[in-house]
């Protein structure tokens, strides 16, 4: 996976810096104390293996008067690559993924969790019901259209 976009909220100085690009060179240009290595801080927490160095909300969180979002820091996109696809469809035990350039974007926080926030990229259920009903033997009702009816039956 490769980190592509970044949105930043309520970390330091950082009341939301909105989405941004991350390409192979990004280059963060402020004044000082504009919140350049706020950005890089709230990065490395929120992918790090210290773990001494999680977010902490006494010390990371702004002084003004916002509302506490313990998972709402930093929302990262990323892009998956085909070996990423793989794994996917490895899981899933078939070829379903349908999106030509498929993302996952993740949120983190105050919790110093990581929940999936979206996924970018369409799964075929289609495929995946037809695919299982082929391997297990299941025999799928064909009077059923809703391929979501019948993946949760």
């Amino acid at each position: 996976m490769k980190l592509t976009k970044v949105r930043i909220k309520n970390y330091k100085c950082i009341h939301d810096s909105t989405e941004f690009d991350i390409d192979d060179i990004t280059c963060l240009v402020g004044k000082n104390e504009s919140g350049k290595t706020a950005v890089l801080e709230a990065l490395h927490k929120f992918n790090s293996f210290d773990h001494s160095r999680n977010f902490d909300y006494q010390q990371d969180y702004p002084f003004v008067d916002l509302e506490k979002n313990e998972d709402g820091v930093i929302e990262a996109t990323f892009s998956l690559e085909q070996e990423d696809i793989e794994e996917i469809e490895r899981f899933l035990t078939c070829k379903c993924v349908n999106t030509s350039a498929p993302t996952i974007t993740l949120l983190g926080g105050y919790s110093n969790t990581r929940s999936v926030s979206k996924y970018g990229f369409e799964v075929d259920i289609d495929g995946i019901i037809k695919h299982i009903s082929t391997t297990t033997g299941i025999k799928i009702n064909p009077s059923m259209k809703d391929s979501t009816k019948i993946a949760k039956d």
